[in-house]
């Protein structure tokens, strides 16, 4: 791409070639003025020509060739010669104006801008907000007629909000179109001018939004939603006010369970059952004697399942340095046991496992039922040497287990003794 010769800005397109210094310029400088053409220091070469007898054709056309050379030449010397500082400065300077001149008016020529569709969109959401205003004020007559068991005036308005929606979405993007295809300075005027907006809002934020509040607090819901439950549906329909109170209930608790799950659940406790199963699944295969569910050791494990959950660890060792053996004297266990030959043991054995449910790396398809969780855990135990020396140890013969939930993992912890 050609740049020109006197401010060093790109070109688009072809650059204007100046047939007295011979150099390539921008259309601002295409003129030879507006360069300081070093051709028009020395006069127009054909200001004498009249004057002077008339030449052969080959010998002023050989002159005219030696002029226009001589021209060139000494612009191209000229050109290269070292300017002072001052010159310097002032072709910086300038660089640096058209440049910018340049960038702040660019813009995106290839932005999709369709102004009958803008102001088409916003002929819409006029029509609509006025039907709606329309429909609103009188909610009351048009909710009288019931259609099934939907208030009519409550379906108009849901309708019409739908296609408000729609259509105000659309506006916004003709919005953004436009913003798009504007010249740099434009859009970063628009910028400003909501920094700007911004500001103010947030130095009058305690009264801003004061009309907002007051007119949503006058707005009687009960009757805009369209799923008004008429009072003349029998009881025993799907669609009556004490089947939708029953369904309403069961949604909102079983949301409640996934916002705010309960550690320790009926169903935390059926994983604990289900492991233990599985854990004298493993032994049985290899024949050894099953183990026995110890509920005061299944205390131990349980508090430990429950610490990590609650303080977001995972480790034999809580966040107070004890280990499983700590743990169970703490909560008055009896860690000793005498063992054949006289030999004993004072200690106690641990595992613990986080487990999701759904698709889980290396494990497959989890289900959600206490059963398919259990099972999951003690194969994921299997696959660790640690955790199946544990579960395969001939010596042990008494086992507790605590589970816990934090919405996602369902942390287990085995104590064996």
């Amino acid at each position: 791409m050609a740049h020109c010769d006197y401010c060093d800005i790109k070109i688009d397109g072809l650059p204007f070639h100046c047939r007295r210094c011979g150099g390539n310029f921008c259309s601002s400088h295409r003129l030879p003025e507006d360069h300081n053409c070093p051709g028009l220091k020395r006069g127009n070469i054909f200001d004498n020509l009249g004057s002077k007898k008339r030449r052969k054709s080959h010998k002023r056309k050989k002159h005219y060739h030696e002029v226009q050379e001589h021209h060139k030449k000494e612009y191209v010397g000229t050109s290269r010669q070292k300017s002072n500082h001052i010159e310097k400065v002032k072709s910086f300077f300038k660089r640096r104006y058209y440049k910018t001149k340049s960038w702040l008016n660019s813009r995106q020529r290839r932005s999709y801008r369709n102004w009958n569709a803008f102001f088409m969109n916003l002929l819409w959401i006029v029509v609509l907000s006025i039907s709606f205003m329309i429909i609103y004020s009188n909610l009351e007559k048009f909710n009288e007629i019931v259609l099934w068991f939907l208030p009519l005036g409550g379906a108009l308005l849901l309708v019409n909000a739908f296609f408000w929606i729609k259509y105000f979405w659309k506006f916004l993007k003709r919005i953004f179109y436009w913003y798009e295809g504007e010249r740099n300075w434009v859009k970063y005027l628009i910028i400003l001018l909501i920094i700007l907006l911004l500001w103010q809002g947030y130095q009058n934020r305690d009264t801003l939004f004061d009309s907002t509040i007051e007119f949503y607090d006058k707005i009687n819901f009960s009757s805009i939603l369209p799923l008004g439950i008429s009072e003349n549906i029998p009881e025993e329909s799907v669609f009556s006010k004490k089947s939708v109170d029953t369904i309403t209930e069961g949604i909102s608790q079983n949301i409640d369970e996934v916002i705010n799950p309960e550690p320790i659940s009926d169903k935390t406790m059926d994983v604990e059952k289900a492991i233990l199963k599985y854990t004298n699944v493993e032994r049985k295969s290899k024949g050894l004697s099953t183990l026995k569910w110890d509920a005061k050791l299944a205390t131990v494990a349980r508090d430990h399942s429950l610490d990590m959950v609650e303080n977001d660890f995972f480790s034999h060792d809580n966040l107070k340095g004890e280990d499983p053996t700590d743990r169970a004297i703490r909560h008055s266990y009896n860690v000793h046991k005498e063992l054949a030959g006289g030999w004993y043991s004072d200690g106690i054995a641990e595992n613990i496992g986080q487990m999701p449910t759904g698709d889980v790396e290396g494990m497959g398809y989890v289900s959600s039922d206490a059963d398919s969780i259990g099972e999951a855990h003690v194969e994921s135990w299997m696959d660790s040497p640690g955790h199946r020396a544990n579960i395969l140890e001939s010596q042990y013969d008494i086992l507790g287990v605590g589970c816990a939930y934090d919405g996602l993992y369902y942390t287990c912890t085995q104590n064996f003794k």
